[in-house]
């Protein structure tokens, strides 16, 4: 990130264009602005020794949470999170990938197993997670949805393929959402709660009537008890959540016991692990001097274009610029339940260095594959399974909070998964050849990686392989404490998000979905957020005023 911002600054140094300055300065401002119409982080003699509700967690679900809960003016709510705040680099969307090498990722990483992500180093696959303050854009409503103000060349061959092969262009605002753009980065704006940064290490309760009593958290190395009166809610996520109710003494009775930790509530907590993932390196050359690529980004007028008016390619959030979602049982059904995303990018894996880096892919697998194409203009587009059927496992690595803990996803463990992933290179293939892409000169990248060659390459059995060695995640992990009946043996709180077995402890977050929805779960985790908030008001009879 640094390295683009160094560019970026010594480009406009040298620029005798004012405009460039004025807009780098109304960017600053504008960033300023915004880290300070946060929530202050608290100094521990300001915090106050008992809140109404701790939030743990001030990501999508934890500020919707903390937010509703703070309209209620008589309630204390303290928001809890183990990073640090936003800064205005967080907000330039196309930087969004260089934030994994920062302090703002909590940079886990999943266990190796044979079965996938072969290709990366030490054959783990990244799976970056924001250790940050959520985002803040203003009073005027919750959430801004938009249209990319900006779309390559390529993006609009790729819908209008897409077209020619026979989907249909659907308003992702709208009734049907079958085929649609990327959305912005989404922030909350949430109100008037106190927000601490720390590293949060278990909820506290009463052995005797089962209450929680408060949270342990450590700040600038020094630990604190902070009492709660009504309720603990966790909201960190479907990695945290587990972690920190496991730490807590709520899980798998022996996985706890052999770390030596006192069972309060033996639930099967980290089980049920979805995700979103797919095939990456699907790559596609062009003709056509039109791709993303960081040079040709660093010039007077694309960066005039973002600093003054957030428009151009600068604005295009990771790259990322088109999706596709098909369902293969019923292809004519524009209100059909997907099975496939086809994740478009305006670039390739040689467009940026920092993406190589971002995937963790070996040396010898760029080396061989892709670094011959670093000169071309290309494209690289991923299938992405929306409805897995296999399903990981999150575990503890030892009872000491700052051990990151065990990531078993067992991708591909069903092969209708694989099934599924392969189907989706087809539909690739189809729409590619289509007159709109054709006329970009777009043709398959064919230098196979070297550990799947002799499959055949184009084979199903080359793909599959392919699959195994380049696993790319969306970041949509979900279902480590899943909500269900108290008859389900795998259920970790009930339908109104309560653990059992103890009284006072909530998680709302993605974690609690019984089923990863076919859609990206940033959505969805804001509607169990806000649901959520009214049950908790509900039951402590605070009205809800229902729309």
């Amino acid at each position: 990130m640094f390295k683009f911002l160094i560019l970026l600054l010594i480009w406009v140094s040298y620029s005798h264009q004012q405009s460039l300055l004025d807009g780098l300065i109304k960017l600053i401002q504008e960033g300023e602005d915004q880290i300070s119409a946060e929530p202050p982080d608290m100094s521990a003699s300001r915090m106050l020794k008992e809140y109404d509700f701790i939030v743990v967690g001030a990501g999508t679900a934890g500020c919707a949470v903390a937010n509703r809960l703070s309209e209620n003016p008589n309630w204390t709510v303290l928001l809890v999170e183990a990073g640090r705040p936003e800064n205005f680099i967080m907000d330039m969307p196309i930087l969004a990938n260089y934030l994994q090498f920062t302090e703002t990722n909590w940079r886990y990483q999943t266990e190796p197993n044979g079965n996938a992500c072969l290709g990366f180093d030490e054959q783990r696959c990244n799976w970056p997670r924001g250790k940050v303050v959520a985002g803040y854009h203003g009073k005027n409503g919750y959430l801004s949805v938009s249209y990319a103000p900006y779309r390559t060349k390529i993006a609009d061959a790729i819908v209008n393929a897409s077209l020619q092969y026979g989907l249909p262009y659907v308003d992702y605002n709208g009734p049907t959402q079958r085929w649609c753009k990327r959305e912005f980065k989404q922030s909350l704006f949430a109100s008037d709660q106190q927000s601490a940064k720390l590293a949060f290490n278990q909820v506290f309760h009463d052995p005797k009537s089962q209450q929680v009593k408060g949270i342990e958290m450590v700040k600038n190395g020094q630990t604190y008890f902070i009492k709660v009166k009504k309720e603990v809610i966790s909201s960190a996520g479907a990695i945290n959540s587990p972690q920190l109710l496991m730490l807590s003494g709520v899980g798998p009775k022996k996985h706890l016991q052999k770390l030596g930790i006192p069972v309060i509530s033996n639930l099967r907590v980290g089980y049920n692990l979805m995700d979103h993932i797919g095939m990456g390196g699907l790559t596609f050359l062009i003709n056509e001097t039109v791709s993303l690529k960081t040079e040709r980004l660093i010039n007077n007028k694309d960066l005039g274009d973002y600093l003054n008016n957030h428009h151009g390619p600068l604005s295009i959030p990771g790259g990322c610029e088109v999706l596709v979602f098909n369902d293969f049982d019923h292809p004519g059904d524009s209100d059909g339940y997907p099975d496939i995303e086809l994740l478009y990018q305006g670039g390739s894996i040689v467009s940026d260095i920092v993406l190589r880096k971002d995937f963790g892919i070996t040396d010898g697998i760029y080396n061989k594959v892709f670094k011959p194409i670093e000169n071309t203009d290309s494209f690289m587009v991923f299938p992405i399974l929306l409805r897995p059927k296999s399903r990981g496992r999150l575990m503890l690595k030892s009872a000491d909070y700052k051990h990151k803990p065990y990531i078993f996803p067992n991708y591909f463990a069903d092969p209708k998964d694989m099934e599924t992933i392969i189907k989706g290179v087809k539909l690739v293939m189809e729409i590619a050849a289509k007159p709109a892409l054709q006329s970009l000169g777009t043709r398959l990248h064919n230098i196979p990686i070297p550990q799947c060659a002799d499959r055949g390459f184009g084979s199903d059995a080359y793909f599959e392989c392919m699959a195994r060695h380049f696993t790319f995640t969306i970041y949509h992990q979900s279902g480590t404490c899943k909500m269900g009946p108290s008859a389900d043996k795998k259920a970790v709180v009930d339908s109104r998000l309560r653990v059992y077995g103890i009284k006072g402890l909530r998680v709302i977050d993605a974690s609690i979905m019984p089923e990863i929805p076919a859609a990206h779960t940033n959505s969805p985790t804001f509607m169990i957020a806000e649901k959520g908030s009214d049950m908790i008001k509900e039951d402590w009879g605070f009205n809800t005023n229902f729309v």
